[in-house]
């Protein structure tokens, strides 16, 4: 069974909520995109990310809360992984056995238990991968994927090759510099608790990496610094570090603009 992409989408979703306050994110069913982007890197199309999410709470690695007047909010617990493979590893053991007693093969008696946990993991055979080799396979499986789906774009529509000796690109460079030192040095990070202030420094970090490559492909960059500057900024609104990062975002959109 060829492994669909929104496949994998999940599993980048469930591998970002990890790196999250109590290993979960959450938000309105409807505003998960600017998740998904982030977690993979590159813009991802509202309909991988209907199927990402409809494939997560299948396999009850997120959960939905519906109300009549907020609508749906959705949890996605990233330690959940874990025993979904392993839910799914015992119980095909169990079908494996009933297999072998009838003529049919494997395939043909999975198909007959189709909400059962063996089922979904012979289905969603990513997250037993993933769980194996980790976030290194994940993210080549991602770069793989992204090349797929822009293959046949024109480069001038996604690619930016970046003079980073020009004055502006310095300006942003050095506001990288700053944020990541108070970050790392200061105590006054308004409402980052510890394990959030951790997260924005590593999200910052990857950015900045990014930012220092020679092409950048501007979709995918922006959407990321959207949400990881716009994010510290709104949590540490009061603190130097929100103003620095309103700052950087203002320069970066300034720049491709």
């Amino acid at each position: 069974m060829k492994p669909d992409i929104a496949t994998y989408i999940a599993a980048a979703l469930n591998s970002f909520a990890k790196t999250h306050e109590g290993g979960t994110i959450r938000g309105p069913r409807d505003a998960l995109s600017g998740f998904a982007n982030e977690a993979c890197g590159f813009i991802v199309e509202e309909s991988l990310v209907v199927k990402a999410l409809a494939i997560l709470e299948e396999c009850k690695i997120a959960t939905v809360s519906s109300d009549l007047y907020a609508g749906e909010f959705m949890k996605i617990d990233g330690r959940l992984v874990n025993a979904f493979v392993s839910n799914g590893q015992h119980d095909l053991m169990e079908v494996e056995a009933l297999a072998e007693t009838r003529a049919e093969g494997i395939e043909t008696v999975l198909a007959e238990f189709e909400s059962r946990p063996a089922f979904l993991l012979h289905k969603y055979s990513v997250f037993q991968t993933y769980r194996e080799f980790g976030d290194d396979w994940l993210q080549k499986a991602l770069r793989g994927i992204e090349v797929a789906i822009t293959r046949g774009i024109p480069a001038s529509d996604r690619i930016v090759e970046v003079d980073h000796n020009a004055a502006a690109a310095g300006e942003i460079s050095s506001q990288f510099e700053e944020l990541q030192r108070r970050l790392e040095a200061d105590n006054d990070t308004g409402d980052l608790v510890d394990e959030q202030k951790s997260a924005a420094l590593q999200e910052v970090s990857r950015l900045r990496d990014w930012w220092l490559a020679s092409k950048i492909r501007v979709n995918s960059f922006i959407a990321l610094a959207r949400s990881t500057l716009g994010w510290i900024s709104e949590k540490a609104a009061s603190a130097t570090v929100g103003d620095l990062s309103k700052r950087l975002l203002h320069l970066i959109l300034e720049f491709f603009n």
